[in-house]
């Protein structure tokens, strides 16, 4: 999804079809211990200093991005970080990412499992860089390959990264979509033979690894003609995680170590939407003050207050939240229909942590935290989350408390969402019975 950058371009945001803008032994233990080496670790708020970069030439970090109606930045260069979430099991892989040329960037993850085969899950894979594909390699075989949304950001690396795994299955979220033209994944550089399987709640029997990485498919009926909202959740069993791509994120009070310093700076200019505003001098303050600038542009398409946006970032920060921009735009159309999809998710997944495709990750959130960050969609559903077992049934007690997003800082995705349905491009799921 585009969001609007004050001091350039748009920026990465996560994605959703309303906007209508719209892949041997001894080495893997080398890995695994240069992994370990790096300081990885899991914290509650996701945000503990991630791994410094694999050493490798800039040659290896180099990658075209070609084939996408987005400019999708950096073009053609991008830096992969490498973490280990539980020992010899399972690993993150994250690069920037941002639209255009603004300074507002964040990053975009991809997860990989190890399955009792021996071989490797790869959940929504990102560009498909030389010192990337070594790091998985090194890892071991790449057996499948899982694109688990519609979005473009994500689907834009599904193909040229399957292509360096030729041998491995690809499965992918139901209804796939693009527009004004709906091209075929193959179109997308996934080549033309190949075979892609889409994901079934109905039909798990025919999924191999679905014993060890159960999924719940989100895709809402009705909610635009031009293409659907599709967004598939996953848990891994061994390690109770839970893996989503846009739906959640958890936005950290220091900036992400891979989001380049210098944009950080940039961002952190006196006058926000003044280009020619000097550029303060670098220190943590000025980095910090870049980042919660960039995270609301991102959140919130239009903040109340960039220039001072203390307020607004201590609101949403350190905390578990529903995409806004997913949120405002596509699940307050489809409430019913997603609380439960939520519901499903919390009811058979004993999760205790989570892992997003942006923002912080992994972080520490059970089955409550997951039902708190979408209350406002709850309550058009006509009802509230509730906690789980002989808890959840208890007056008083069973109640999940809620947080809603900030007013003034909410106020322009409500204004695009009125847009949206005035025009008719979304539809209403329909009044609560």
């Amino acid at each position: 999804m585009a969001v609007a950058s004050p001091r350039g371009a748009p920026c990465a945001a996560p994605p959703l079809p309303a906007v209508l803008a719209a892949t041997p032994a001894t080495q893997r233990a080398n890995v695994v211990a240069r992994a370990a080496a790096k300081g990885s670790a899991t914290t509650s708020g996701g945000g503990s200093k991630p791994p410094a970069p694999q050493a490798s030439s800039k040659s290896r970090q180099k990658y075209t991005l070609l084939g996408s109606p987005f400019p999708l930045r950096p073009v053609f260069e991008r830096k992969t970080l490498m973490k280990e979430v539980v020992k010899d099991k399972m690993w993150t892989f994250e690069q920037q990412q941002g639209l255009g040329f603004s300074n507002v960037t964040i990053n975009t993850r991809m997860t990989v499992i190890r399955l009792k085969s021996g071989g490797l899950w790869v959940h929504a894979p990102i560009a498909p860089t030389a010192e990337l594909i070594a790091m998985v390699k090194e890892l071991g075989e790449v057996e499948h390959i899982v694109l688990p949304t519609f979005a473009i950001e994500h689907k834009v690396f599904f193909g040229p990264f399957a292509r360096k795994f030729k041998q491995a299955q690809c499965w992918v979220a139901p209804k796939q979509w693009s527009f004004p033209l709906n091209l075929p994944l193959s179109a997308l550089g996934l080549g033309f033979g190949r075979t892609v399987q889409e994901l079934d709640n109905a039909n798990k029997d025919a999924v191999p690894w679905v014993s060890e990485v159960d999924f719940n498919v989100n895709t809402p009926p009705g909610f635009s003609d031009i293409g659907p909202y599709s967004e598939v959740a996953f848990y891994h069993k061994a390690s109770k995680t839970l893996l989503v791509t846009d739906c959640v994120v958890y936005v950290p009070k220091e900036p992400l170590e891979i989001v380049d310093p210098e944009l950080l700076i940039d961002a952190a200019a006196p006058e926000p939407f003044n280009p020619l505003s000097k550029k303060p001098a670098d220190s943590p303050e000025a980095r910090r003050l870049g980042w919660s600038r960039m995270c609301l542009q991102v959140l919130y398409f239009g903040p109340e207050d960039l220039k001072d946006p203390s307020e607004g970032f201590a609101a949403v920060s350190e905390r578990l939240i529903a995409s806004p921009v997913v949120s405002v735009l596509v699940f307050t159309k489809v409430p019913r229909a997603v609380t439960k999809w939520i519901d499903e998710v919390c009811a058979d997944w004993p999760f205790k942590q989570i892992i997003g495709c942006h923002f912080a990750g992994p972080v520490k959130a059970t089955a409550t935290e997951f039902k708190a960050a979408f209350a406002p969609i709850y309550e058009l559903a006509g009802r509230e989350p509730r906690r789980g077992g002989v808890l959840g049934a208890l007056p008083g007690v069973g109640k999940i408390d809620g947080w809603r997003y900030p007013e003034g800082d909410v106020k322009t995705l409500n204004s695009l969402n009125g847009l949206l349905v005035k025009a008719g491009a979304v539809k209403m799921e329909g009044p609560v019975e």
